[in-house]
């Protein structure tokens, strides 16, 4: 399928000193609004996830209005009536940004570590996604848009 020469392609790469069980890179958020407020954060890339979360703590910090509610589905049940607010998520090379719906949820790790948003498929599947280990270190790719397919079996020749 040819490119789509419309839309630039960006694309960031993370290293890890080691092999990491959770994939966490920097995020920025503002309301989808009002640009002029953000927050800086972490966010962790989830491809069991359907769909982006943010805490509610940022929430609060940027003063985002609640567009409207929804019923989740997560590891513990459904919780209905959570809020959902419009935001622009910028990635950490900051050529990469997107405007999506994302729903609340309470805390997603140790507030230390500024993990404020769960990273899910509606953003990953914007792009091309990636995870190697190679070496004793893991190194996550994404790009956006989406641009080739990755097949590993096809580069073996089998």
């Amino acid at each position: 399928m040819p490119m789509d020469n419309t839309q630039p392609v960006n694309a960031l790469t993370c290293t890890f000193n080691g092999l990491v069980n959770v994939i966490s890179t920097p995020i920025t958020v503002a309301d989808f609004m009002d640009r002029t407020t953000t927050d800086q954060a972490y966010g962790i890339w989830d491809t069991g996830a359907m769909h982006s979360c943010i805490t509610r703590d940022l929430a609060h910090r940027l003063h985002l209005s609640v567009v409207g509610f929804v019923s989740v589905s997560g590891v513990h049940g459904v919780k209905d009536n959570v809020p959902v607010y419009f935001v622009r998520l910028t990635l950490n090379n900051q050529d990469i940004w997107l405007d999506i719906q994302v729903t609340e949820c309470e805390r997603l790790s140790d507030p230390s570590d500024n993990v404020q948003m769960l990273i899910g498929m509606d953003v990953i599947g914007k792009g091309d996604f990636a995870i190697s280990n190679h070496a004793g270190r893991t190194v996550m790719t994404y790009r956006k848009p989406s641009v080739a397919t990755t097949d590993y079996v096809a580069e073996l020749g089998r």
